[in-house]
């Protein structure tokens, strides 16, 4: 949670530590993954947002995440793919 609103307060850097930390003790939570998929994605990394969200995506095909996520991981790699 402090790693998404550390983005919306445009603070890129302090953000991707706190969601890295997340997703170092659960590589499947998909809340810090989109979270972090956001974060490269405002920081101009598309590539590295791309791979974060088809995670996202993966993870909700196997059953794994939870709707929600999926629907916004969906939305935002349509408009990187623009």
């Amino acid at each position: 949670m402090q790693g998404h609103i550390l983005t919306l307060l445009g603070r890129y850097d302090e953000a991707l530590e706190k969601l890295n930390r997340s997703l170092e003790l659960d590589p499947t939570f998909e809340n810090p993954l989109y979270s972090r998929a956001l974060t490269y994605y405002k920081k101009g990394e598309k590539e590295k947002a791309l791979s974060d969200l088809n995670k996202v995506i993966k993870l909700r095909k196997e059953g794994n995440a939870i709707a929600i996520f999926n629907r916004k991981a969906e939305r935002l790699k349509k408009e990187i793919e623009k």
